[in-house]
């Protein structure tokens, strides 16, 4: 799999690792402002609505894989990657994916979505961005409590 020619140089090669609810919103969300973005998953179906819903945009490739092995990352030509974000519901998929992007391949930007706060610290000592969507729901909810 080889990267598509930049046309702007702020536009991105973008890994994501996921395509549930996250992963497919956020990939649709970077190809639409103009950055190459890759979604692997293991489930075929997941890619497959991907497909139907993104038919207009040739920066939006769903790749079937899992991105816990190293030749499928490999093949997705993750060294050449400006971010790489792991969004599945699995705390450990992601983590494993996250620490292999960062420590195998050299990818400096990793993020990874995490609900388990005890084990957050360990994986930003390592140099990896940790989102828990939880706390980011319950922010939003007290700011709009609030708010209003």
């Amino acid at each position: 799999m080889t990267s598509k020619q930049k046309n702007n140089p702020n536009d991105k090669k973008i890994v994501i690792v996921g395509c549930g609810t996250y992963g497919r919103s956020l990939a649709m969300a970077l190809a639409k402002s103009g950055n190459e973005v890759i979604i692997i998953d293991s489930n075929r179906t997941k890619l497959e609505s991907l497909s139907q819903l993104s038919l207009n945009s040739d920066l939006l490739v769903g790749f079937l894989g899992d991105a816990t092995i190293a030749a499928d990352l490999v093949n997705i030509d993750i060294v050449n990657s400006d971010l790489f974000i792991a969004t599945t519901s699995s705390d450990s998929i992601n983590a494993l994916a996250a620490q292999k992007a960062k420590l195998l391949f050299g990818i400096n930007n990793v993020i990874c979505l995490m609900s388990d706060k005890s084990k957050q610290s360990l994986y930003q000592k390592l140099g990896i961005r940790i989102v828990n969507h939880t706390e980011l729901t319950i922010e939003s909810l007290i700011t709009s409590s609030v708010e209003s």
